[in-house]
Order: C-alpha cells, then sequence, then structure tokens
C-alpha cells in the first residue's frame, strides 16, 4: 500500500545560514547584490543582479519592476522552480528596511504567480519583522 501526503508548496521561504542554500530541484533564478558598492555621501548603494542560467543581468538597486520582470520572464523561459533572493544581510545594508521588504514582497508575489518558491537566505540571523512575506523560516 502507499500513502501519498501532498504538502502544500510554500510561497516562500527563508534560511538563516553562513552560506547561500543550494537548489538542487532544477534551473534556479539568483537574485544578489552586486559586489561593487557606491558611496553617496549619505549610504552605500550596489546593483541588483538577476542570473539563470547564462542570462544575467544588472539593475539599479531602486529599480524594483525592472528587477521582477527579469525574473519574472527568467522563471518562465527557464522553467525555474526557485527565485534565490540573498544574502538578505548584505541587502539590507545598502538600503532602507522599507525598501528590502517591498523587493522581497514583489519577489514573493512574482515567484507565485509563476509557480515557483522564493528561497531567500540570511547569515544576520532571523529578523524580528520580515514583514510577514515568509511561509517557513528555517534556522
Amino acid at each position: 500500500m502507499t500513502i501519498e501526503v501532498r504538502v502544500p508548496r510554500p510561497r516562500a521561504v527563508l534560511v538563516v545560514a553562513s552560506v547561500r542554500p543550494e537548489v538542487v530541484d532544477g534551473p534556479c533564478v539568483d537574485v544578489a547584490p552586486g559586489r561593487l558598492a557606491t558611496f553617496d555621501g549619505d549610504r552605500l548603494s550596489a546593483p541588483v543582479h538577476v542570473a539563470c542560467g547564462d542570462d544575467r543581468r544588472t539593475f539599479e538597486r531602486t529599480d524594483h519592476a525592472g528587477v521582477t520582470a527579469a525574473v519574472s520572464e527568467s522563471v518562465r523561459t527557464k522553467r525555474a522552480r526557485t527565485v534565490r533572493f540573498g544574502n538578505r544581510a548584505v541587502f539590507h545594508r545598502f538600503g532602507p528596511t522599507s525598501s528590502l521588504r517591498s523587493l522581497e514582497r514583489r519577489l514573493a508575489e512574482v515567484a507565485d504567480r509563476e509557480g515557483a518558491t522564493l528561497l531567500a537566505w540570511t547569515d544576520a540571523g532571523v529578523p524580528d519583522a520580515h514583514g510577514g512575506v515568509y511561509d517557513v523560516v528555517v534556522e
């Protein structure tokens, strides 16, 4: 006798780890901060990279519409099941919390709409208020 248990696909998962979690179930769209930051006299700013396979794009930190459009297109064309976002703590250093939460919400919405899961990670511990975006938090 075989018993099949179906667990609903989580919309968004936050992993607390010192290294980026690996994705083993097919192509993944990576959303990551750029390695080179600029300083405008008030705060550091870094671009946002979106990559899936050999497709790589770079956006201004504040271009959430461009980032989410690129993620949506990559999920559809590359048939990615996961959108990996992080390191969340690095994104937090390069912009206000409200901007980070806005990007997280938009990525979660795009991933859910396209049938993928948002997998975010941070090495800074579980944030007190992560905006209610994540269905599951793994420490």
